[in-house]
């Protein structure tokens, strides 16, 4: 078995010593899940570091070297090194106009549907899913 959406955050001012933490929270997390049956895809693993210096060698975790990435995407938000949820929200508008795409599609004008009705349509859902996300996403009022 594969363990799941697993998450270790540490805030500090010195990396060197962060890494050392980080590694033995991953040694501890490592004999205990070998010890129930999970282990850790080396695939799906990685170490996004939200720091603008160099950091130390990255950690391991058991037997690969956990790398490090620009960005992850974790429970649905998308996260940069700087925090700018630029990717996410750029997710976002690709996924609405994805759905717009596939709308437009449905509700080509046609002997059911006036073009204007169709349009009309299209930007009432448009605006209404464009505000979900939105409100979902960042908690917007």
């Amino acid at each position: 078995m594969f363990a799941d959406n697993y998450d270790i955050s540490l805030r500090s001012s010195d990396p060197t010593r962060a890494f050392k933490l980080i590694q033995k929270a991953l040694d501890s997390i490592s004999v205990w899940t070998l010890k129930h049956g999970f282990r850790f895809s080396s695939i799906k693993t990685y170490l996004v570091i939200f720091r603008k210096n160099p950091t130390p060698k990255p950690p391991s975790l058991q037997g690969f070297q956990i790398p490090i990435c620009d960005n992850t995407k974790f429970l649905g938000l998308m996260f940069d090194q700087k925090l700018t949820f630029n990717l996410h929200v750029e997710n976002l508008e690709t996924k609405v106009v994805h759905s717009i795409s596939i709308l437009n599609i449905y509700l080509s004008p046609s002997k059911f549907i006036t073009p204007q009705k169709a349009d009309s349509l299209t930007n009432r859902l448009l605006s209404t899913l464009y505000t979900i996300c939105l409100k979902n996403q960042f908690s917007l009022n």
